[in-house]
């Protein structure tokens, strides 16, 4: 049903105003003519508008929907305004066309909202309430898509969303016993999430997030495994989770410190996850680990570069058997010894552990310290004597480990001391170097 001119156009939307009388609410395949009003209008019933075309501005702003409002594959030619609307149960928006604006500012979605697979040419305004489960998956925002201020108290569905301009997230809020799905959407530059609370898991997998700009949010439950363009994102004054979950104590809690950890982490452990799909694998972890440390040098965040470089080689070292994460790969030892380069202080233990050690072998297995008597002629003569105190031993050990000089103050009596002192001289070399390094990466941050 359509109107061509302006007089049929009168009798058309006086054939609506009757529709609208009798509670008839089926327009099926309409062809509105020029602006459409439905301001405040209430529709009693289930509303039927699919595959309608509006050939103006359509206005249903403050428009009441007591039923179901099915809005599939619909026309908007024109501005689609439903400011103010409300709607009691189901929003039916599958494969609309918004050719001009999209006003949907302070609505009210008591129900399911269908936003799927949706064009939006223009604009797209969504400040609104969402109770029930959001659906946006595979829409298309060609213009600006305005989210700010949106609540959604369950599912919120962007699953391979295509934002082609602005998309602004300020002061969203996603809440209730759902989870925020962004799996493989594209973000175009402009994209800014801000200020937004997650209070359920969210899930960035497989999106391109090379121009997402992250703002004092907390991405402690954002899962990212397999995203695009992570090191390109920007992060600032965001909140990330900790591994471990729970602080350490008594004597661990000593060696071992906490860090910063993405969610994925914490699945890919056997810990709580998305609702839907496979843990990720600790090989996808420490990729998503190298881009958040790209993303954090290239803006010369030091601390946090090194605090994803150790979980960065973890998942590394987590990615082995059995065997390798523990003493069969050169990653493990790595990360024993000195914290990936990151731990100095765990470098000086396992220092003083040489030391103290070699110093005991050495004691046990015979030492023979160099003692300068004088002989006859009152001439200085260099002996050798076994040691008959431990700091002999500490002193030639040391001496050893930091390659000052392995026979100036002492040398090995027999074959199981030499032995020692071959493995000090490999080690404690070693131990100091890494050591250096780790206070290097420290000050230089």
């Amino acid at each position: 049903m359509h109107s061509a001119d302006d007089k049929p156009a009168d009798d058309f939307w006086l054939s609506i105003d009757r529709q609208l009388a009798d509670g008839d609410l089926d327009f099926r395949g309409f062809v509105f003519p020029g602006p459409s009003v439905f301001y405040e209008t209430g529709f009693v019933g289930d509303a039927d508008f699919r595959r309608a075309t509006f050939l103006g501005d359509a206005d249903f702003s403050g428009a009441k929907f007591s039923g179901s409002a099915s809005f599939g594959s619909v026309t908007f030619s024109g501005d689609a305004l439903f400011r103010l609307a409300t709607f009691s149960k189901g929003a039916w928006f599958h494969a609309a066309s918004f050719a001009g604006r999209a006003h949907f500012g302070a609505v009210t979605f008591s129900d399911t909202a269908h936003f799927g697979a949706v064009t939006f040419t223009g604009a797209a305004s969504f400040g609104a309430t969402f109770a029930g489960t959001a659906y946006f998956d595979q829409s298309t925002f060609s213009g600006d898509a305005w989210f700010r201020r949106a609540e959604f108290s369950d599912d919120a569905d962007f699953h391979g969303a295509t934002f082609a301009r602005t998309a602004d997230f300020r002061n969203v809020t996603f809440s209730g016993p759902g989870a925020a799905d962004f799996g493989r959407a594209r973000f175009a530059d402009g994209t800014l999430l801000a200020d937004v609370e997650f209070g359920k898991p969210t899930d960035f997998g497989y999106a391109d997030l090379e121009h997402a700009y992250f703002r004092s949010v907390d991405l402690a439950g954002c899962h990212f495994r397999e995203s695009r363009g992570l090191d390109k994102a920007e992060f600032d004054d965001v909140r990330w989770g900790w591994w471990p979950p729970q602080p350490a104590t008594g004597l661990r809690g000593l060696v071992f410190r906490r860090r910063l950890a993405v969610a994925d982490e914490v699945w890919a452990r056997g810990g709580p996850g998305l609702p839907r799909g496979p843990a990720p694998s600790f090989e996808s972890v420490e990729r998503v680990y190298r881009g958040l440390r790209a993303s954090y040098e290239a803006r010369k965040d030091h601390p946090r570069v090194g605090s994803f470089y150790f979980a960065e080689m973890e998942m590394r070292r987590l990615s082995h058997g059995r065997f390798g994460r523990t003493i069969g790969s050169l990653t493990a030892w790595y990360g024993l010894v000195s914290g990936y380069g990151e731990r100095w202080l765990r470098t000086l233990g396992w220092f003083v552990g040489v030391w103290l050690l070699s110093a005991d072998l050495y004691f046990n297995a015979g030492l023979l310290v160099k003692v300068t008597r004088l002989g006859p002629g009152n001439v200085s003569q260099a002996t050798l004597e076994p040691a008959r105190l431990i700091p002999d031993a500490l002193i030639h050990s040391l001496l050893v480990a930091t390659l000052i000089g392995r026979d100036i103050y002492a040398v090995p009596e027999t074959w199981v001391g030499h032995l020692v002192q071959a493995g000090e001289i490999i080690l404690g070399p070693l131990l100091l170097g890494l050591m250096g390094l780790g206070i290097r990466r420290r000050f230089q941050r």
